[in-house]
């Protein structure tokens, strides 16, 4: 996948590690597919490794 100025889709996302989606959230890039993001869990150097959400209908 490339992340450039094209939107992203559903299909894009599904591999995403739990930081990098956490990431694409909150810089916007994926806010047209998910909402209300809640980071559920953090490894010991403060790595996003879990991720709740709902999804945009």
């Amino acid at each position: 996948m490339s992340v450039s100025d094209t939107t992203i889709t559903f299909d894009d996302i599904n591999d995403l590690a739990p930081d990098v989606f956490e990431r694409f959230y909150r810089e916007g890039k994926i806010s047209h597919l998910v909402e209300d993001l809640v980071v559920t869990d953090r490894d010991g150097d403060g790595t996003v490794t879990g991720v709740i959400y709902g999804i945009v209908k």
